[in-house]
């Protein structure tokens, strides 16, 4: 991978080819060649020579690349260490056919980006930045005129436009999620089915909570109030986030907020997938038993304990050197006593019968803010056997695609390099791609890391 950065930087500084480009258009440039030029003439006029040291002079700014030609030694170093060939870039990697494909709410790269990042003063263009950060905000749903407008005034203001809602979920996006969520679904139904540890009765009542589980496409969650974080603006943007919650019925509706639906069909398919499997699993994880299912209540022991141990690090099923933040024997107690003294002992009563749903310490140690993440740990897991499924049928580039998609997008939003502890319900990054994704040996096979050395959780 050096060897080559170091002959294209040779290239590509030793030849004039560069040196008009940021008065030209990029007709007939790949996308990569562009930022690389671009990168290498700011580097050489920042620092008046330039740096041996040609994946820092690269990767410098934050659209950076990891990326196999496909050689087996760049695929081992992105199984072996996912986390660390992502986070070293900041998480922002062009996948082998150099798109950038995020999940989040992030613009594009295009030609003018790539000007406008690398060529322009940004003390002379900044105006001029502004409006194309507008005008690219409405390109995105095809909006002009008073219709731009009127969405930049949405943005800015902080509340739900149905109108613009419904431009963002295309009838396109709409039928592509609703495929998606059948996929997964019918993946979902055929591992429990195919479970060697659960009990015939197990695996009809997690299948029942499968089958139960849809992805919410419906018009009216435009008009509710309780969803507002998920369809409404803050701050002039949208929200990228995903999260499943139980209807009244006793089913569960996971919502796919605007942010990430305006840039649905920039992502990784696979990483599409990846999310919605995540969400899937939220439906018969921990808390999920244990708050239960037409009133029945479980819990993890009943169905999946070995499991539950494997991810948190554990062998005895107490939360003793846990890597997750854990919620310990006594801890639901000292939780109740601290935030509700007045009233903990309600508060024990309601929590002590679901204690992997509420606030948990790291190390069996209880500490304010801290999170249970036993329920996202085995997201993130399920998910990792869903992808073994669906990647079956995949070549090596698309796999290796995959789990760099994946792995920039759990990297950017969850920490990146640090491998500390987090009071958020998600572990950090290195946990949750390193040990927990890569546990799975469905989806170690599935992006194409089976010789990698890692440490395997039997499934459900």
């Amino acid at each position: 991978m050096k060897k080559n950065f170091i002959i294209l930087f040779t290239l590509l500084f030793c030849s004039d080819s560069w040196s008009s480009f940021c008065d030209s258009p990029l007709e007939g440039e790949s996308l990569r060649e562009a930022q690389v030029k671009c990168r290498l003439k700011q580097a050489a006029s920042n620092a008046g020579t330039l740096s041996t040291k040609v994946e820092k002079e690269i990767a410098f700014n934050e659209f950076c690349q990891f990326r196999s030609e496909g050689g087996e030694k760049g695929q081992d170093i992105l199984c072996q260490n996912p986390a660390e060939v992502v986070c070293s870039f900041s998480g922002r990697v062009l996948d082998s056919n150099c798109n950038y494909s995020p999940g989040d709410n992030e613009i594009m790269i295009n030609e003018q980006d790539v000007k406008n990042k690398f060529c322009n003063s940004k003390e002379a263009n900044r105006e001029r930045v502004e409006t194309l950060s507008g005008k690219k905000k409405c390109n995105s749903l095809n909006l002009k005129g008073n219709d731009c407008v009127e969405y930049l005034n949405f943005l800015s203001k902080g509340e739900v436009h149905n109108d613009f809602n419904e431009k963002i979920f295309t009838e396109k996006k709409v039928d592509k999620l609703f495929n998606v969520g059948e996929l997964v679904k019918e993946q979902y139904l055929s591992l429990i089915e195919k479970s060697k540890n659960l009990s015939k009765e197990k695996k009809k009542i997690l299948k029942s909570k499968i089958k139960r589980t849809r992805i919410h496409l419906n018009q009216d969650r435009f008009n509710n109030p309780e969803l507002f974080d998920c369809y409404g603006s803050s701050n002039g943007k949208l929200s990228n986030g995903v999260f499943n919650q139980e209807d009244p019925f006793g089913g569960n509706e996971i919502h796919i907020c605007s942010g990430l639906a305006i840039n649905m069909d920039h992502m990784n398919p696979h990483a599409l997938i990846h999310i919605i499997a995540h969400e899937f699993s939220h439906s018969i994880d921990p808390c999920a038993l244990e708050v239960g299912f037409n009133g029945k209540k479980s819990s993890y022991d009943a169905f999946y304990p070995e499991l539950v141990n494997c991810l948190r690090g554990t062998k005895d099923g107490t939360c003793k050197k846990a890597e997750l933040n854990c919620t310990g024997k006594g801890e639901v107690k000292r939780y109740c006593k601290s935030m509700y003294p007045a009233e903990w002992r309600e508060c024990h009563k309601a929590l002590s019968g679901a204690p992997s749903c509420v606030v948990g310490g790291h190390r069996g140690e209880f500490e304010h803010g801290k999170q249970e993440q036993i329920n996202e740990g085995f997201a993130d897991y399920m998910a990792s056997e869903v992808m073994g499924e669906i990647l079956k049928e995949a070549n090596s580039q698309e796999r290796a695609d995959a789990l760099l998609s994946i792995s920039s997008q759990i990297s950017r939003r969850h920490d990146g390099c640090n491998k500390g502890p987090r009071k958020d319900s998600h572990p950090n990054a290195y946990i949750r791609l390193n040990k927990i994704l890569m546990s799975s040996e469905k989806g170690r096979a599935a992006f194409n890391c089976s010789a990698s050395d890692k440490k395997t959780c039997i499934g459900i």
